[in-house]
């Protein structure tokens, strides 16, 4: 069965369609970064609305969710995901938190660590050879 994520930024709402006639269903409300990972069938996505900041899990269809971080972790804003597929981890930015952080696909073992020096952090991803790679892009820099 063919799966289609559709994104609509002016609502932030996130929709699955499934199948041939791909019915259409909401399966989040609000969001800021998405990303899929269908190695291991996962939706990933931030949100960092109504002051309360959080980084959640779910199957492909949209059922199973699972908060990975939130507030209650000194999450501030999370900007980017960045999926880690042979560690099995979730790499995020937060840049109004100055910290880049990162968690297991299950939700554990979280840790962060404080930036200082990069202001408007907005991108990042992972680069192995032989060994793992972080790369930032900073828009200011102290």
């Amino acid at each position: 069965m063919a799966e289609c994520y559709l994104t609509i930024t002016i609502t932030s709402y996130i929709f699955i369609g499934l199948g041939k006639g791909y019915t259409v269903r909401r399966i989040v409300t609000s969001w800021s970064v998405l990303r899929v990972c269908h190695c291991y069938s996962y939706l990933f996505w931030s949100d960092g609305t109504n002051g309360s900041a959080k980084i959640e899990r779910s199957d492909l269809s949209g059922n199973n969710r699972r908060v990975l971080v939130s507030s209650a972790q000194d999450l501030v804003s999370p900007t980017t995901l960045v999926v880690d597929f042979s560690s099995r981890k979730l790499y995020w930015l937060d840049s109004a938190a100055e910290k880049i952080g990162c968690v297991n696909f299950d939700g554990s073992g979280p840790l962060s660590w404080r930036i200082s020096g990069l202001r408007q952090m907005s991108a990042m991803t992972i680069y192995r050879v032989r060994t793992k790679h972080l790369y930032i892009i900073a828009l200011k820099l102290d």
